[in-house]
């Protein structure tokens, strides 16, 4: 559902990688100019392959998966670990769209081993975000958090879970979490507003949902797509009547 958050290694990020550990060679005075000439050259095929597998990865994905396989062999053979995590952290991402999960899984698992022992953070945490992605298909809301708490919507989801099974106040947290996240996603107030309404908070209730309907009034007037139409796809999709105090199921 939110799979926008599953970040595509860009090319910028492994160019910066390869200076990166082009600097930290370049400052060993043992290492022979060929060498560092022939790890440039390394690092900027395998930044290529990455990119036209990215571009391929949708309209051809079985061709995206030859070119980052090819590149990993390649690597394998030059015993570059820089490489090989690039590749699987590629196959992942392709293998997540086509949903195949545990294929994706497996994939994040090798590249998360070598980003460790390379200590490096960056790409460590675009994996983290995969598992986060994986775990959120999968409806294992707290381990999709623990592997990347940032995710666009997992405290919603998890929030809309503990709401549906009575349990107001971790449903406010995890809605209150979300927000404080600043993605813009104007909903979160709609169910702020019923959580504390849940809880007694009818001031904060109020509160919260009059933002939300200035947000609905602003986007039906900018002729966007309404979010209250997006909420036809829930069963349990509610709305509360401020004036009155009353809850009621907007959509059966």
């Amino acid at each position: 559902m939110f799979c926008s958050t599953l970040s595509n290694i860009s090319l910028a990020l492994l160019f910066f990688l390869h200076l990166f550990f082009a600097n930290s060679l370049y400052a060993d005075d043992d290492l022979k100019a060929k060498e560092l000439t022939k790890f440039q050259k390394d690092s900027i095929y395998i930044s290529t392959e990455v990119e036209k597998a990215q571009k391929l990865s949708y309209s051809k994905p079985d061709s995206a998966e030859i070119i980052i396989h090819k590149m990993i062999a390649y690597s394998s053979k030059e015993n570059s670990d820089f490489g090989k995590m690039s590749g699987y952290l590629t196959l992942g991402i392709i293998k997540f769209n086509r949903q195949d999960l545990e294929q994706s899984k497996d994939y994040f698992e090798k590249a998360l081993k070598l980003a460790e022992k390379l200590e490096d953070e960056s790409t460590k945490a675009d994996i983290l975000n995969g598992f986060g992605s994986y775990y959120l298909k999968k409806n294992n809301l707290d381990k999709a958090i623990e592997c990347d708490p940032n995710e666009r919507g997992v405290h919603l989801e998890r929030g809309r879970a503990f709401y549906q099974i009575g349990k107001f106040d971790y449903a406010l947290r995890d809605f209150e979490i979300e927000l404080s996240k600043g993605l813009g996603n104007h909903k979160i107030y709609h169910y702020l507003a019923l959580a504390n309404f849940k809880l007694g908070n009818k001031k904060e209730a109020k509160e919260n949902f009059k933002i939300y309907k200035e947000f609905e009034d602003f986007l039906k007037n900018s002729k966007e797509n309404s979010v209250l139409e997006q909420d036809k796809k829930f069963n349990n999709s509610f709305e509360l009547n401020v004036e009155n105090g009353e809850e009621f199921c907007l959509y059966g």
